[in-house]
């Protein structure tokens, strides 16, 4: 069983964490990526992952109707901002995030390596359900 992966760039397909992991290291622009992850392209569960830089957000929809899950932030350092700045769609088209919902890029990878094995919420890191 395989992702659907879509990025800055369209669509993409991973067979493999491997094949995953190399797709999710894709940057444009200042450093900035967003992908969409579903299996087999299924509309849910889907997970939007937003790079920049070292830094990192998630959404992991479950089912449809659902509002979601975010992360909860872990990031050193961001205590004294209120937003982090991530681009979605393009790397023109900015979303500005709380910064108790960024996480480390490593940790949100590793969110995406779980939800590539068990097509659900991944338990490496803490959400907040919306």
């Amino acid at each position: 069983m395989g992702v659907t992966v879509y990025d800055f760039k369209g669509k993409h397909q991973a067979n493999s964490v491997a094949e995953l992991d190399t797709l999710l290291e894709k940057r444009y622009g200042s450093e900035v990526n967003g992908f969409w992850i579903s299996h087999e392209d299924e509309r849910h569960p889907v997970m939007c992952l937003l790079a920049k830089n070292d830094l990192s957000t998630l959404l992991y929809i479950p089912s449809d109707g659902h509002p979601g899950f975010l992360p909860k932030g872990s990031v050193e350092g961001l205590e004294d901002q209120n937003f982090t700045t991530f681009s979605i769609d393009s790397a023109e088209q900015e979303l500005e995030v709380l910064d108790s919902q960024v996480i480390p890029l490593s940790a949100a990878l590793s969110a995406a390596m779980d939800f590539f094995e068990l097509s659900e919420l991944p338990k490496s890191i803490k959400w907040d359900e919306l």
